[in-house]
């Protein structure tokens, strides 16, 4: 933690007290705010027991840990509480205060307390590819999470195109992973927020930008029909403008373009592939993507349970 990391505000008066009698109470130290770049934080007063005792002004202490106090400052008896500023965000700082008195001319401390404070988590950027997982009903994907020097949690929404509420939780670490997906036939919109507790009290950083989500179409059936053709259906996608139906003989690579149709479609009848029709004895894979006016497109590819194959005698 260097020194021109961050800053103590320190009151401007300048007061000592002389306490005579009363009991000795220690308390802890706690935040009570939290911003991009300031933590708030303060204590209960103690005051020395004995008339031999002048108490002189609160010592604060911070830096990455109690065992790593880099930076202090003083604050003046008139006042319990402060604040730490020119702060990066995502910084887990451990705060520490102790009582300096003077007992016979010499000077003294008495520990008031001490916890670990946070500054707002950054905002997230950037997100990763989504799959809809081997059962075409699940979502998982993931994001890079803020830089800084502690963990957070996110709080998350998934937002159909009509700014309605699909699906929203909590997750520590920076990946969601949903086994049920309610919009796995519907285009929507994903996005994240950090969080921090800290003494009970949560605090947010921003929502990030959207992440959309366009499903790929479910394949119902690729059937062999007379004449040597094939009949593909599929599910439709609530949010589609049209599907492109992909045609391959393998099942990871090799995908041509065979068509592209209206959101009404869902179905289409395939009568060759790459100009010949089809061979006997031979696996053919078809994948349908969503395209959106506003939304982008889908993937052509998830996991290998994205394919639909038949063997043709």
């Amino acid at each position: 933690m260097k020194k021109r990391w961050c800053k103590l505000l320190l009151p401007i008066l300048a007061i000592a007290f002389l306490f005579v009698g009363g009991v000795s109470v220690e308390a802890a130290v706690r935040q009570t705010q939290a911003s991009a770049n300031r933590i708030d934080f303060s204590w209960d007063a103690y005051s020395s027991t004995y008339s031999d005792y002048q108490d002189l002004y609160y010592e604060v202490s911070w830096g990455e840990s109690s065992s790593s106090l880099t930076n202090s400052g003083k604050v003046n008896l008139s006042t319990t509480q402060t604040y730490l500023y020119n702060l990066p965000s995502t910084a887990k700082i451990y705060i520490e205060v102790n009582l300096v008195y003077s007992y016979n001319g010499e000077l003294r401390k008495r520990w008031i307390g001490g916890t670990y404070c946070y500054t707002l988590p950054g905002t997230v950027t950037t997100f990763s590819g989504y799959d809809f997982c081997s059962n075409q009903k699940g979502l998982e994907i993931a994001w890079t999470a803020p830089s800084g020097n502690y963990s957070p949690y996110y709080e998350y929404q998934i937002l159909n195109t009509s700014n309605q509420v699909i699906s929203s939780g909590t997750r520590y670490g920076s990946s969601l992973y949903l086994s049920s997906y309610p919009g796995f036939n519907r285009v929507a919109r994903l996005r994240v927020r950090p969080y921090i507790t800290a003494n009970n009290t949560t605090y947010y950083g921003n929502w990030s930008a959207f992440k959309n989500i366009v499903p790929q179409p479910i394949v119902k059936s690729a059937k062999l029909k007379s004449g040597n053709a094939v009949k593909i259906t599929w599910k439709k996608v609530k949010g589609a403008s049209k599907y492109v139906v992909y045609m391959s003989k393998k099942e990871k690579s090799g995908y041509k373009k065979i068509t592209t149709l209206s959101s009404k479609k869902t179905s289409y009848t395939v009568k060759k592939f790459k100009g010949k029709k089809f061979a006997k004895y031979k696996n053919y894979y078809y994948k349908i993507v969503t395209k959106t006016k506003k939304y982008g497109s889908s993937a052509k590819n998830y996991y290998n349970g994205f394919y639909i194959y038949n063997r043709y005698r």
